[in-house]
């Protein structure tokens, strides 16, 4: 996956790795399902492995209804506006017409 991220503020709420960030933002790639990032910028904020979440994504959001919102339009352009938002594993997910996926842990 080519994500890049960079995270914001100190571990301060008492859930998860204490060195966890409280916020993250991530850059998806178009080219993987935007549920893979989701779910690594929350194991991310809470510190916990991916493998170890207690939800699934789509326990919040239908995936692939995700996936198409922010697809390419039916001429082929980029869908350049617009953001979904939703808390999922006590952190606030948004995820961005540009390809940003943004966490931040919930107090």
């Amino acid at each position: 996956m080519n994500s890049s991220y960079a995270s914001n503020g100190a571990g301060s709420a008492n859930t998860g790795d204490d060195d966890a960030p409280d916020r993250i933002e991530l850059t998806h790639d178009p080219n993987h399902h935007v549920g893979t990032t989701v779910a690594r910028g929350i194991a991310e904020v809470t510190g916990t492995p991916v493998e170890h979440l207690d939800a699934e994504l789509n326990d919040y959001v239908d995936p692939d209804a995700l996936d198409r919102l922010f697809a390419a339009r039916l001429d082929g352009t980029d869908r350049d506006e617009g953001r979904v938002v939703f808390p999922m594993q006590g952190c606030l997910v948004e995820v961005y017409a540009d390809y940003r996926v943004v966490v931040t842990r919930e107090e």
